[in-house]
């Protein structure tokens, strides 16, 4: 209950301002599928044709269409989801915002932006492997929706801390890549993530025994339920079930 009133106080204390004046949302299947992939986009790991930036030329596109790409998600989120939702997803683009901002600053190459290119190389090396680590958290956050109530954030919260081993355990094949450049991208992905998760995860917030069986009793997808790209929709989702239950008054 207590991670639950953190998520609450979080989300009501949460207000960013997306500009939308420009763009033009339809609250349809077919927009939530764009949007879903547009996520994926920002996260670039659950990505198959997309890389990370190597060097400055290619650092401005890569800011440029992640930029683009948070306006539109922003304005989805806004126009097209309930509350609960709305609020969970502001606080991940937010993070999301924050995140790119501190790499894609013009002018001179910020220590982040430097630290990116660096680690590129063996972000980009691991992506096919890093890609299964993914979409076994978009799998396992889509399923969490069919577990009882109380049980759904210490589900979100352990399986991704199993993405984090997931991806730690696949780097280590992966000769481009040293220590510092995968803690680097792990932290790049983490703080992506960590402002919805961090308030909210309690003893659940760490590696352990309690969550590995956590994520062992996560249900699967069941028959028809409606499945995702990117790990956003599925948590988004994973909050509008916790708002809506009456469990959870």
């Amino acid at each position: 209950m207590d991670s639950y009133l953190n998520l609450v106080i979080l989300l009501s204390n949460m207000a960013i301002i997306v500009s939308q004046q420009t763009i033009d949302i339809k609250c349809n299947d077919k927009t939530r599928i764009s949007m879903d992939k547009n996520i994926n986009k920002l996260i670039v790991v659950g990505q198959k044709n997309l890389k990370f930036p190597v060097n400055e030329i290619q650092l401005r596109p890569y800011c440029n269409l992640a930029f683009k790409t948070i306006d539109q998600v922003g304005v989805y989120n806004d126009k097209c989801l309930p509350k609960f939702g709305r609020d969970s997803a502001r606080v991940i683009m937010h993070a999301i915002s924050a995140e790119l901002r501190a790499v894609c600053k013009l002018g001179r190459l910020t220590k982040r932006a430097r630290e990116l290119l660096t680690a590129a190389p063996c972000a980009n090396a691991g992506l096919k492997n890093w890609q299964k680590c993914y979409q076994i958290l978009v799998t396992k956050f889509t399923g969490i929706v069919n577990a009882p109530a109380k049980q759904r954030l210490p589900m979100g919260c352990c399986n991704f801390q199993h993405l984090i081993q997931c991806l730690t355990d696949e780097a280590e094949n992966v000769k481009q890549c040293t220590r510092k450049t995968v803690d680097f991208v792990l932290k790049y992905l983490n703080k992506m993530i960590d402002p919805l998760l961090n308030l909210i995860c309690g003893d659940y917030g760490q590696p352990s025994d309690k969550c590995d069986a956590m994520v062992r009793l996560t249900p699967n997808i069941t028959k028809g339920q409606t499945t995702y790209k990117s790990f956003m929709m599925p948590l988004i989702n994973l909050a509008i079930s916790i708002g809506d239950d009456p469990e959870l008054e």
